[in-house]
């Protein structure tokens, strides 16, 4: 079975070449004819694609039409998907079929780890032409050269049969970029951040500015602030995303002058966009994983979103009590020692100890302004309540 689907029986090219304007037309039936044949003085682009499609997806598929070459991917969860669009006349030489129904499609099914290792030699100024024969269609063809260097570089893939993503992405053109950045600054961010911290990251996102900031532990103190981002000001999003995905985006900074990052205030997912090169662009959607265990919050936030106190009832806060034995910076002898640290039996719980582990009653709402201990409340509850 050919995995390169078209919706045709005969078919003529439509050859052109940006140099000379040259145009050829040949019918098929020729085992030496290419099916079709695309060459590019950006070769970077593929490389820096092929990267960012194997970071999030297993297998991936370029459509063909007469617009150009389009890519959708998308995670099962949803969670994830790329769109990518290279325009057909953006290309130094090409030369695809005429279909002869209006939308129909050229599909090559592909591994993104195969597409990644035949790219992976491509340097910045190489050149790239890639088609495929019209004898074989299961076969994908690279050819990379160097015209500085003098190099000549073949590879091919293996066509497979793959899934076509047919989702409609969000609309934004209601929508102004929240955050227009340098994608120098966009990698050297996302690459800090990911070195923190392998799991999540939160994005905050005002009208005109975006702050991505560190949780936990590992990235605590880490913040970037792309735009115009006024401490104080009304947000518009606020979310914890995967950091590898949104690191997997920075493959792409080195083919793009600008990354333009869009949040907004209602469920649209965070969406990031940049331009391939010359010759193309790419939006990369991502929402937050509603699944992933939330990151516990310190006892210091529990204590913080207590509610206020109704009808004098309220959690009695316990601070930790001091230990039975301090460390004195004094020398005590082995004798001293002994008898600080000698194991002492288990007693039972008074009264007051007991009161301790359970919840009580707050005092009245107006005696919260007096000086009141931890201490004082639990005699006080003990002498109100005697056994």
């Amino acid at each position: 079975m050919d995995f390169v689907t078209y919706a045709f029986k005969k078919f003529h090219y439509f050859e052109k070449d940006n140099m000379d304007g040259q145009i050829v037309t040949a019918d098929n039936g020729h085992g030496h004819l290419r099916f079709f044949e695309f060459y590019s003085d950006e070769a970077m682009v593929f490389k820096c694609l092929s990267k960012h499609l194997h970071k999030n997806y297993i297998d991936a598929t370029f459509m063909i039409t007469e617009h150009g070459i389009f890519l959708q991917e998308n995670t099962d969860k949803g969670l994830v998907m790329t769109e990518c669009m290279f325009k057909i006349e953006k290309f130094l030489y090409r030369k695809i079929p005429e279909f002869e129904e209006k939308g129909s499609i050229i599909s090559l099914g592909f591994s993104t780890k195969d597409l990644k290792d035949a790219l992976d030699r491509i340097a910045k100024t190489d050149h790239i032409r890639f088609y495929v024969l019209v004898s074989n269609y299961n076969v994908l063809h690279f050819e990379i050269t160097s015209p500085s260097k003098g190099t000549n570089i073949y590879k091919f893939i293996t066509l497979k049969k793959t899934s076509i993503s047919n989702i409609t992405s969000p609309n934004y053109t209601d929508h102004q970029p929240t955050a227009v950045i340098q994608g120098s600054h966009f990698k050297k961010a996302t690459t800090d951040a990911y070195k923190n911290s392998k799991t999540t990251v939160r994005i905050r996102a005002q009208e005109f500015g975006v702050l991505m900031e560190g949780t936990g532990s590992a990235m605590r103190g880490f913040s970037e602030i792309f735009g115009q981002w006024r401490p104080g000001m009304p947000e518009i999003y606020n979310e914890m995303l995967s950091t590898p995905k949104i690191h997997s985006f920075s493959d792409i900074a080195p083919v793009a002058k600008r990354v333009q990052i869009y949040a907004c205030a209602d469920d649209r997912p965070l969406k990031i966009m940049a331009d391939l090169g010359g010759i193309g662009s790419i939006s990369f959607y991502l929402q937050p994983d509603v699944t992933q265990k939330k990151e516990q919050p310190t006892i210091e936030q529990q204590y913080l979103a207590l509610p206020a106190p109704q009808n004098g009832q309220q959690y009695l806060t316990y601070m930790p009590t001091q230990p039975q034995h301090q460390i004195s910076n004094q020398q005590m002898s082995p004798q001293q020692n002994h008898q600080q640290y000698q194991p002492q039996q288990y007693q039972q719980p008074n009264q007051q100890q007991q009161y301790q582990q359970m919840p009580v009653q707050a005092p009245p709402a107006q005696q919260y302004n007096q000086q009141y201990t931890t201490q004082q409340y639990i005699m006080q509850q003990v002498q109100n309540n005697p056994q």
